[in-house]
Order: C-alpha cells, then sequence, then structure tokens
C-alpha cells in the first residue's frame, strides 16, 4: 500500500456512497438517511419538498460524530441542499465536497444552483453538466481498479457474445433492436433489463424485463463470461458509466452509444465501438479484432486511491 498518499493525512466521510473504506480506519462510509419506515416515511416524502426545512431529525447516525472529520463527501448532492446547510452549521471548518455520479437533470432537488450562498465544492462526472453549471468535470474512478495493475485480460471461456444490465430509463426500445440487430448478425446476447420503478409494463414489455437488480458479484461473473459489453447512456448524459471501467478493467470491448467517450485518453477504436459514428454492420470485425490493453498512466487515474488524491493535490 502507497503510505505517502495526502489524503491520509485526513479524516474523510462519505455520504450516498458505496465503495469498501475498511482498509482505511481515518475513512468511514455512511448512509446519508437512517431506516425510514411506515408513517415516518409518508412524513420524510413530504418534507423533503419543502424547501429549507430541517431535515437533520432523518439523518443516519454520522451526524453524531460529524466534528470528527475534516472532509465529507456527498454523491450526488444528498437529495437536496439541506445536508450542506446542515454540515455548514455544525461544523463550519469541515470541507464540503459534492460530487454528482448522475446526469443532472433541469428541475431537480439537486440541482447546483439551489446550493448558491453554501460552503461546498462541486464536481461532475458529466462534461455537459460541468459546462452547464459552470462546476468542476472529474471522471469517477472504479472500486475494483487494483493499485497493482496487472492489466490484463481475464482468461475464460465466453458464453455470451455482448452482456448488457441496466434499469430500463426509457431506452427498452432500443435496446431490443439492438438484441435483434446482434442476434441477426449471428452473436449471443445476455441482457438484464431492471424495470424502471414505479412505471407501467405492459406484458409485452414485461417479458424483456426484471423486478429485480442482480448482485454486482453476479454482474462481474456476467461480465467475465462475455466478449463485449453494451453501454447505453441515458438520452442527455454526456458522461461514462461503469461500463466502460468494467471493460477496461476485465479487457472486454466495449459497444457503446456515448459518443463523448471519444474524449477520454482510454478511447481506441480497436476496444470502442461508437454506435452512430461507425456502420453498425462493421460489429462483426470490430468483435474479431484482438484487445488493446489500455496504458497503466490511463489505467492509473481510474484506481480509488489515486482519484481521490486529486482532491488533496
Amino acid at each position: 500500500m502507497k503510505n505517502d498518499y495526502r489524503f491520509n493525512d485526513h479524516k474523510i466521510l462519505f455520504l450516498n456512497g458505496g465503495m469498501n473504506t475498511e482498509q482505511y480506519p481515518h475513512m468511514r462510509c455512511a448512509p446519508l438517511y437512517r431506516d425510514i419506515t411506515g408513517w415516518e416515511k409518508k412524513k420524510f416524502k413530504i418534507a423533503e419538498h419543502i424547501s429549507g426545512l430541517d431535515m437533520s431529525m432523518w439523518y443516519g447516525a454520522w451526524k453524531k460524530d460529524i466534528k470528527q472529520f475534516d472532509t465529507v463527501f456527498i454523491f450526488d448532492g444528498g437529495r437536496g441542499p439541506d445536508i450542506v446547510n446542515y454540515l455548514n452549521k455544525v461544523n463550519p471548518n469541515i470541507r464540503v465536497i459534492v460530487y454528482y455520479l448522475d446526469t443532472i437533470f433541469p428541475g431537480e432537488r439537486n440541482e447546483p444552483n439551489r446550493y448558491k450562498g453554501l460552503n461546498c465544492e462541486m464536481y461532475t462526472f458529466d462534461r455537459e453538466n460541468a459546462r452547464q453549471y459552470n462546476i468542476r468535470f472529474k471522471h469517477f474512478f472504479y472500486q475494483y481498479m487494483p493499485r497493482e495493475n496487472e492489466n490484463k485480460t481475464v482468461d475464460v471461456t465466453a458464453l455470451s457474445d455482448i452482456f448488457f444490465v441496466g434499469v430500463d430509463k426509457n431506452r427498452l426500445t432500443n435496446l431490443l433492436k439492438l438484441k435483434k440487430q446482434f442476434t441477426e448478425m449471428g452473436l449471443s446476447c445476455d441482457f438484464h433489463i431492471k424495470r424502471t420503478p414505479r412505471s407501467l409494463y405492459f406484458p409485452w414489455s414485461k417479458k424483456h424485463t426484471v423486478n429485480e437488480a442482480i448482485p454486482y458479484d453476479d454482474v462481474i461473473k456476467r461480465i467475465k463470461e462475455c466478449r463485449a459489453i453494451l453501454d447505453i447512456v441515458q438520452e442527455g448524459q454526456h458522461g461514462i458509466t461503469y461500463r466502460p471501467m468494467e471493460a477496461m478493467f476485465f479487457g472486454k470491448k466495449l459497444i457503446t452509444n456515448c459518443v463523448d467517450i471519444m474524449e477520454y485518453p482510454f478511447y481506441n477504436p480497436a476496444n470502442i465501438f461508437v454506435l452512430g459514428t461507425r456502420d453498425i454492420n462493421e460489429i462483426l470485425s470490430f468483435m474479431a479484432e484482438p484487445t488493446v490493453m489500455v496504458d497503466k498512466t490511463i489505467w492509473d487515474e481510474y484506481v480509488f486511491e489515486n482519484w481521490l488524491e486529486t482532491f488533496f493535490t
């Protein structure tokens, strides 16, 4: 383990994140809110729509220890500016970093312009959102990326050619169209499309979707067993998802509709097929080409420790 990281001099709290920080005793990852059930959940749902209301009664156990930390990361802004306002009041010296790892759409409670006047730094994984809201762009990390880079293809027998996993989010028609095209080319598809919560699905669409997400360990297993990962970003998104980082880590091909990916240093047309910029009939020749391993200096940018260190340099 590298011991000269500057972040080792700081006590860091991650809210709304899902990373594993067990190896770092000076870090803690916690859910923003405590478990809210029954009638209280209804009260909470109403309260979060009232601007300026004190929401701290619903915060998790971390709030008792907040003065022990000097830096806090809030992913996606929590559910609105109340958390930043709370932190500014109870620990005025704490450094607050709001990091958006999902695309920001106008009118949402966590829009950056709702945080005006509050003491916080704002970053986003989405280049267009960075320009739109005049906040800083910083790509995310892949938490399974090892610090000591082996950077080699996982040698397993492929059980499928193309793997997709994700929530529908109005992408079902496009996904099924692509699946049909791939199948007609003779490519096998392993698609796991989860239904969008609180959306209406007719019997035809239910047949192609599922209600439950699969555990991430199963996602990794299915990535290892495929030749290529399909990445379909929702309309208006300009930041990369986990899919490109998974493809880079596991040495898999990537098929994506994210044109912005061509601006990233790991982009290589031998590894990444950008839909809409090439004839889809070139997929077969693309799949037949060997994967080119990503340079270590680029790989290192997506390691958690190196990503975190950029906030302290």
